[in-house]
């Protein structure tokens, strides 16, 4: 019980949260970059009146559209300028303590689906590594990264676009509900 607070205060926000299975962690994922994190740290810094700040930090609304796929479901046009990435934070116990996420994955492709390896040592994640993947039948790559951050592994593609995973007791086998892709229907 208690009061809610803040865990981050990401620019593009942060969603999906896991806790990591000793309870000292918390994996999320977040399409915020390091631009936009440091404008926000600047802007806490000058503390100017929002109205000076909204006329200088003024962002065009001029789209250039370069990919078939550009808007997502109705709510906005997509910016692969900013993929969604993994970061993990220090489980903070009370409000006042503010830990520093930390950026687990980069690069210019999406993250997601992330979940704990049951010691905690190492975390398993969803990508495709395909720039326009709508032009392709579905299919999703099974990565694995140690938990500190480093070196990510592709583990398996898998021919479909399954939901969410899980590791088994004996992390012998990740299941997962999809539906086949192939053969083809029409």
């Amino acid at each position: 019980g208690g009061d809610a607070f803040a865990l981050t205060d990401m620019p593009q926000g942060a969603g999906g949260p896991t806790r990591a299975p000793d309870g000292k962690s918390i994996l999320f994922a977040s399409s915020s970059n390091p631009e936009d994190r440091a404008k926000a740290a600047e802007k806490k810094k000058e503390k100017k009146p929002e109205y000076a700040a909204a006329e200088e930090e003024h962002e065009s609304d001029v789209h250039v559209i370069t990919r078939a796929v550009y808007r997502d479901n109705d709510e906005g046009f997509r910016d692969p300028k900013r993929p969604q990435h993994l970061w993990v934070i220090a489980a903070p116990l009370s409000a006042g303590e503010k830990p520093e996420p930390k950026q687990l994955t980069s690069g210019r492709f999406d993250e997601g689906n992330a979940f704990w390896s049951k010691d905690g040592a190492q975390i398993y994640f969803t990508s495709e590594h395909v720039d326009e993947p709508y032009y392709e039948l579905p299919k999703t790559e099974l990565y694995v990264l140690p938990a500190q951050g480093g070196e990510e592994k592709l583990l398996r593609t898998i021919p479909m676009g399954p939901g969410p995973f899980v590791l088994t007791p004996a992390r012998k086998s990740v299941p997962f509900l999809a539906s086949s892709s192939r053969p083809v229907k029409s």
